[in-house]
């Protein structure tokens, strides 16, 4: 398994970043401690690529929608499900607490651009999501605020039983309240023919009447089988969508599964777009994944669905470029 270099992360970094940040993939601390479902508590500078993506509300709210990798000092990498065109964003970095904003770490910018991959959805519901978000102003880079690295580009990166961890604000438990706090989880990667067996072979809708969310004004609220995107999305009127067309294929080559066999550990509600990450090179962290979505949460047998971000390297950095 290819392992990526840092020079290598020096000079994508250079190339694609404006201004060049000064590292890419470093913790500022080691966990100590032992919810995101079945997790921990992460530690104060522990994710430093970790931002809240959140939208307008009423006047002087914001709201988190999802979370999202910092790439450069103004790219962010999130969910495709995470855009809807009605809504004005912004993204929060350096944030523990939900909220927090008097915190001196905690920087805001205000989104530019969202740019969601031009095959998402297709041709399979949940397929291609993935998102590169450009900030107005680039965010200042510190021990708080500091990219994730890419990792490289590969047919096969992630090998069964590898670890990840996955950060994010959401639900600790199926149908819970969101984390005020920032939570992490390590999971093992679970093969794709092992994920499609988990789903008896149905991939992303499996046998729900969930349709993945078209966006936050048509959040489906008639559930049958409790599938649906890893989104918490802002309590508006809901509109009930049909599922057939949500979700007819097995786990796709581009999709990665991590989990255990018996749940209780898994990303949940309000964690979709954030970061999948794994140790590369000793201390450095890749972004593997995207959160992107499951049954339920940490239910046995089902585990969580991510974007493997090593297929859509290219695509990155031509839109980090453009």
């Amino acid at each position: 398994m290819m392992r990526i270099i840092w020079l290598t992360t020096i000079l994508v970094n250079s190339a694609f970043c404006k201004p060049e940040p000064r590292e890419c993939g470093r913790s500022r601390t080691s966990p100590s401690a032992t919810r995101i479902v079945g997790g921990r508590e992460a530690l104060q500078k522990e994710f430093p690529w970790q931002v809240s993506l959140q939208m307008r509300g009423k006047p002087n709210q914001w709201l988190h929608v999802c979370g999202g990798t910092l790439l450069s000092p103004e790219h962010v990498l999130t969910a495709a499900h995470c855009y809807s065109r009605r809504s004005k964003y912004r993204v929060v970095a350096g944030m523990h607490k939900q909220g927090d904003m008097s915190n001196e770490a905690v920087q805001a910018a205000t989104v530019s651009s969202f740019v969601i991959h031009e095959s998402y959805n297709k041709p399979k519901p949940l397929m291609n999501d993935i998102a590169i978000i450009t900030l107005k102003e680039p965010l200042n880079m510190t021990e708080a605020v500091e990219p994730a690295c890419l990792p490289p580009a590969a047919p096969t990166l992630m090998q069964p039983n590898d670890k990840i961890t996955v950060s994010g604000w959401g639900t600790t438990r199926e149908g819970g309240q969101s984390s005020q706090v920032l939570m992490a989880v390590e999971l093992p990667v679970i093969s794709d023919t092992q994920c499609n067996e988990m789903y008896n072979g149905r991939g992303s809708g499996g046998s729900s009447t969930f349709n993945p969310i078209i966006g936050f004004w048509e959040v489906i609220t008639s559930v049958t089988g409790g599938v649906l995107p890893t989104l918490m999305p802002p309590k508006f009127e809901a509109s009930k969508i049909a599922l057939d067309r949500a979700a007819d294929g097995p786990i796709q080559g581009t999709m990665l599964c991590a989990g255990y066999p018996e749940g209780r550990r898994d990303s949940c509600q309000g964690d979709s777009g954030g970061p999948a990450v794994s140790k590369m090179n000793g201390s450095l962290s890749n972004i593997v994944g995207v959160v992107s979505w499951g049954t339920g949460c940490a239910r046995k047998g089902k585990p969580g669905v991510y974007t493997e971000v090593a297929y859509f390297i290219d695509w990155i950095n031509e839109k980090m470029q453009s």
